[in-house]
């Protein structure tokens, strides 16, 4: 008896295991002639054609995760064009998101449970980078932010989101 081989290396790189002595290899038993290579065929052919015919992208315009209990829980879909990724609270309300805005703008909005945004990161629109913070009813009432000319800044706004107070530092560090 030759011993036995537990494995064999297919082509997709994942392993197939059998095991067939050295005798029962060679044709000995259990081998009508010329039924080795039927045996090989049925060995290799699901996994090799399966490998092959596997697609490697999924394409579909929205996915949405659900809990044990069907709730949403995220969403991922391209409205419009859009990418944009919703995680869902408790309440089945959006509770933040990640989104591509106009312009290809990235933007990170956090929301409260009545579905307001209360705090927007973004990256690129008016102004290098900015973090705007909203008040109860989700108008703007602080925002900071990194200009193209890289100089920082603050604004406040008053309950109409009106700018009132804004200040500025310039290149030299002058406040402005």
């Amino acid at each position: 008896m030759w011993g036995w081989r537990s494995v064999v290396r297919w082509r997709g790189g994942d392993y197939l295991p059998y095991r067939i002595d050295r005798e029962t290899w060679r044709g000995g038993r259990n081998f009508p002639d010329g039924s080795r290579s039927v045996v090989l065929a049925l060995l290799w052919g699901p996994w090799t054609a399966r490998a092959a015919t596997q697609p490697q992208i999924v394409r579909t315009p929205a996915l949405e995760i659900v809990d044990a209990g069907g709730r949403t829980r995220a969403t991922l879909d391209a409205v419009n064009g859009k990418p944009s990724l919703w995680l869902y609270g408790d309440d089945g309300g959006r509770r933040a998101g990640l989104t591509v805005g106009t312009g290809s703008v990235p933007e990170l909005a956090l929301l409260d449970p009545q579905g307001r945004q209360r705090i927007l990161l973004r990256v690129g629109f008016e102004r290098a980078a900015e973090i705007r913070i909203a008040d109860g009813r989700g108008r703007p009432r602080l925002g900071l932010w990194v200009g193209y000319d890289d100089a920082p800044g603050v604004w406040l706004f008053d309950d109409l989101a009106r700018p009132r107070i804004g200040m500025k530092v310039l290149t030299g560090g002058v406040p402005r």
